[in-house]
């Protein structure tokens, strides 16, 4: 299996100074989605990084890391990672089998422009705004589903991906491989939001998750959203707050 995901456009220096380095403010989401998708988490990472850009350099953080993830059943799992992506917001999804190839490609404002001159490819979404703009919403919606007890808060799951992000950045910086130890990550069968395919009346599925990567996500722009969250909060006379906490847009 192999993420792609590359950022677009550059953050400031100031907003990377206080991220929590590239592989808690990007890695994580990959990482939830690999573990996700294949039902198991990693037992030994190798990851290489770089820093191809000298502010980022003096910060002592990376730009680039390509990272490669063993898992108990013998799958392979590859994260193409980089802070800066002059084409637009790339983030793709692919897994090979013994049966074929899946892959989910960019999305794209349109599909195809039609012209006398042939067919032009349309650029993908520029930043993360518009590509992950239904995500935040469903974000939003998971959010206000724990604060009402409709759902519960993941937390054994995000330290998990929180464990694999530092176990990541040790091997960045150390230049060796890094073992994890399968017994304190927990089973995901007991974790539901990333439980295994169980079978139900002779048909395969996989527990309801309203917002797959929605802890992990957040954390990229904590600010705006906690603010955005305060404020449907507020409206729903949920938390007695002051009116300037935030504004509907």
């Amino acid at each position: 299996m192999r993420l792609t995901a590359r950022d677009s456009p550059l953050p400031t220096i100031d907003y990377l100074r206080t991220a929590g380095g590239i592989f808690h403010d990007c890695m994580m989401p990959d990482v939830d989605l690999l573990t996700w998708m294949l039902g198991e988490y990693p037992i030994r990472v190798s990851v290489h990084a770089s820093a191809m850009i000298p502010e980022i350099k003096a910060i002592d953080d990376f730009d680039t890391v390509a990272g490669v993830f063993h898992f108990p059943s013998g799958t392979v799992g590859m994260v193409d990672l980089s802070r800066n992506s002059c084409y637009g917001y790339d983030q793709r999804v692919e897994v090979f089998g013994p049966k074929g190839l899946i892959d989910a490609t960019n999305e794209q404002p349109i599909h195809c422009v039609t012209a006398q001159l042939g067919q032009r490819k349309p650029p993908i979404w520029y930043k993360f705004a518009s590509r992950f703009r239904n995500a935040y919403t469903r974000e939003m919606e998971y959010f206000l589903d724990v604060a009402l007890g409709k759902a519960q808060p993941l937390v054994q799951e995000i330290m998990t991906v929180s464990k694999i992000a530092d176990a990541c950045e040790k091997s960045a910086r150390t230049g060796q491989s890094q073992e994890l130890e399968s017994a304190p990550l927990l089973s995901l069968a007991v974790i539901g939001a990333t439980s295994l395919p169980r079978s139900s009346g002779g048909r395969h599925y996989r527990r309801r998750r309203r917002a797959p990567s929605a802890p992990s996500y957040i954390s990229r722009r904590a600010g705006p959203l906690w603010r955005f969250a305060r404020e449907l909060l507020r409206r729903a006379h949920l938390l007695d707050l002051p009116e300037k906490c935030g504004t509907l847009t």
